[in-house]
């Protein structure tokens, strides 16, 4: 099954419209033109983005309203994968719990199951695709979903 990686993310940003208002979230995107259609299903991809995009969310709630940034970025390698980026103005994750963020049932939020990134992670994974943390500083941190390009432009 082929997907618009565009289409995904105007679509989550829809589904997170109210939450993103809340919490005061100036969101920016940023997509590359042409972009080839990706190989995962546009489910899986919008579970992916709901929740990084949440997360996103979340860790941006102790930084001052008016820091509050989310851009979102999708582009092609030029060679196999395009390149799904989140990035948020949070206070960024602190450098011993890097290593462990895509555990299963590591979390550092009350409450939380420490899930999301784990299954995130194996999604695009199951797919030949990559899911990483490229940047994490006290400005935030850049999550990014490198996900295969389909084959044949069929008509799925």
């Amino acid at each position: 099954m082929l997907t618009r990686v565009e289409d995904v993310v105007r679509l989550v940003l829809r589904l997170l419209q109210h939450d993103l208002q809340i919490s005061e979230v100036s969101v920016a995107t940023e997509f590359q033109d042409n972009l080839p259609d990706v190989h995962l299903d546009a489910t899986q991809l919008q579970q992916v983005l709901l929740n990084l995009i949440k997360n996103a969310i979340d860790a941006m709630s102790s930084v001052a309203r008016e820091a509050r940034r989310l851009r979102l970025t999708a582009s092609f390698d030029g060679h196999a994968s395009v390149l799904l980026s989140v990035e948020d103005s949070g206070r960024g994750i602190p450098v011993k719990e890097r290593e462990r963020i895509f555990d299963p049932f590591f979390t550092t939020k009350t409450g939380g199951m420490g899930l999301g990134l784990a299954i995130c992670f194996t999604v695009v994974a199951n797919h030949g695709g990559k899911l990483r943390l490229v940047k994490s500083d006290s400005d935030g941190s850049i999550f990014e979903v490198a996900i295969p390009v389909g084959g044949q432009h069929s008509a799925e």
